[in-house]
């Protein structure tokens, strides 16, 4: 006797397997959204929308916020300091 007929011929077992039917389809329809919405970047990396890492490029670059260094700072061109050094 195969595994198909174990399963689906006792009486419960159409009761036992409609209970997963909801979270299957719903599963499904799921995917299938995400699949419809999914829409590829118009330009390959980093032309865009995004910025350049500021450790990238020769422009001038601001960062909002703090910056913190694990290692030794070196600085290969003019130190402007605006607030206290130390």
């Amino acid at each position: 006797m195969s595994i198909f007929m174990l399963f689906f011929t006792s009486p419960n077992s159409l009761r036992r397997a409609g209970k997963y039917f909801p979270q299957i389809v719903a599963m499904l329809f799921l995917a299938g959204f995400v699949a419809w919405v999914w829409t590829e970047p118009t330009v390959a990396p980093p032309a865009g929308n995004v910025e350049a890492p500021i450790n990238v490029g020769s422009v001038s670059q601001v960062k909002a916020g703090a910056l913190g260094i694990g290692g030794v700072l070196e600085v290969f061109s003019d130190l402007i300091v605006d607030g206290k050094l130390g």
